[in-house]
């Protein structure tokens, strides 16, 4: 293979203000103009980005234990501590092995009534012909079925815990986009409010882990299986630790759920003729009541339509390594510290794996197109060892919940509202997604 080539840069910043004026465009052009493999430079740190499926097969799978999460990410600690989105090497792993038993698709269908009960709480709220921002209402519902599937019960304080996430993707989105913030350790008053709100935080659920030690119960949530984990050696888990995977668990798990299901009913309403195939089958299937775990094989079209909103819009957009000793990709050596990328945004829509990969195409979704795909060249939840352990419970939770509300109301955009992708850790929407919404009849 030739050398890896990349576009030029300038002489200290390399390519980074090219980065921060237009992420995607400077990436889109990239592609077209390298290809598969590319480099550049954001100042003195060297980047790779791989966009084709064998060479991210061997980004995450062959070299993962040469590789770690990159420096912006382990920046989080100071709020999400060494949970299983922050940790590495065989702690990860331990956390890891310890963990899978409460997110198999046995065990995960225990909570579909709590997303039932939330979903069609918050759609009797709206009014008909209301408008609202779709993103913001997601957000709320994701985050009450979070709390409650983790603690049993819903939260007093779950405002609040929003409200520190929110600061904590912003921080993390301005480390990721250019403007290169000072370190979370460093006393700027955004790191300072940031840090209070996690002491007030670690305060609340400190508190409730005590508690729940103390008083026992069989509780079916999240929080009785973290402290009732035991290591393969015997040994418990720590308070901490479990404190680190209820804010992993939380940070995580909402914000993309409600991401995916956000553009997925931005998608819709821009697609009546996938629309009403959907009010068919939710219809049809739901008949009326709330939906249940056991509806997901009923539910294909609707497991279909979540499967294109993702391919086309990836709530985790793209995904990134540091190299800890020299590697290989393709053939060529890519050196110890460099960072590699994956951009799940253009793999999707890449026409050597999907016939007009611009297009909205829920009915592309076949037994025989997944089988031909590639495994590595759709990647919603990540790939490799590191797959994201939620995918069942995110899968299960936005098809049922994008089944209540199509069997409940239709959404129409509102006019002259322009929807702008933010490209941060995950695809936000930058100023919401406003929508009027239509009771069904």
């Amino acid at each position: 293979m030739n050398e890896i080539t990349g576009p030029k840069g300038r002489f200290i910043s390399g390519n980074f203000r090219d980065i921060h004026k237009d992420m995607f465009a400077f990436f889109d052009k990239c592609i077209a103009e390298h290809g598969d493999i590319f480099k550049f430079r954001a100042f003195h740190v060297k980047c790779y980005v791989v966009n084709r499926p064998e060479y991210i097969e061997e980004l995450l799978v062959k070299n993962h234990t040469r590789v770690r999460k990159p420096w912006d990410l382990r920046q989080l600690r100071i709020l999400l501590g060494k949970g299983l989105l922050t940790n590495e090497g065989q702690p990860w792993l331990k956390q890891r092995r310890a963990s899978q038993p409460s997110f198999q698709k046995k065990r995960i269908a225990e909570y579909a009534k709590i997303m039932a009960k939330h979903i069609e709480k918050h759609v009797d709220t709206w009014e008909d012909g209301e408008e609202l921002d779709i993103h913001q209402k997601m957000m709320d519902v994701a985050l009450y079925i979070a709390g409650e599937t983790l603690f049993g019960t819903i939260v007093d304080d779950i405002e609040n815990i929003e409200r520190l996430l929110d600061l904590a993707m912003n921080q993390f989105g301005k480390m990721i986009s250019g403007g290169v913030p000072l370190p979370l350790w460093f006393p700027t008053p955004l790191n300072l409010r940031m840090i209070w709100m996690t002491y007030k935080f670690d305060f609340a659920i400190m508190d409730m882990i005590r508690e729940r030690k103390k008083n026992p119960q069989q509780a079916n949530d999240l929080l009785s299986d973290l402290i009732n984990i035991k290591y393969e050696d015997g040994s418990p888990i720590s308070d901490k630790q479990v404190r680190d995977e209820i804010i992993t668990l939380i940070a995580a798990g909402h914000e993309t759920t409600a991401i995916s299901l956000s553009w997925t009913l931005y998608l819709l309403a821009q697609h009546p003729e996938v629309k009403e195939k959907l009010f068919a089958e939710v219809d049809e299937v739901l008949a009326g009541r709330l939906p249940r775990a056991s509806d997901m094989q009923n539910l294909t079209y609707t497991v279909k339509v979540m499967k294109e909103s993702m391919r086309f819009y990836p709530p985790a957009w793209g995904l990134g390594r540091e190299v800890t000793e020299d590697i290989e990709i393709a053939g060529q050596k890519i050196a110890k510290n460099s960072q590699v990328f994956v951009l799940m945004y253009f793999l999707h829509r890449d026409p050597r794996f999907y016939e007009n990969p611009h297009e909205f195409y829920p009915e592309r979704w076949t037994p025989e197109f997944e089988k031909q795909l590639h495994r590595y060249a759709y990647l919603p939840f990540g790939g490799g060892p590191r797959l994201c352990i939620g995918n069942h419970f995110a899968m299960m939770e936005t098809t049922l919940l994008l089944a209540h509300m199509m069997q409940k109301c239709d959404f129409e955009l509102v006019k002259d509202h322009a929807v702008v992708m933010h490209p941060s850790v995950t695809l936000r929407p930058k100023n919401g997604i406003r929508m009027i919404v239509h009771k069904r009849k």
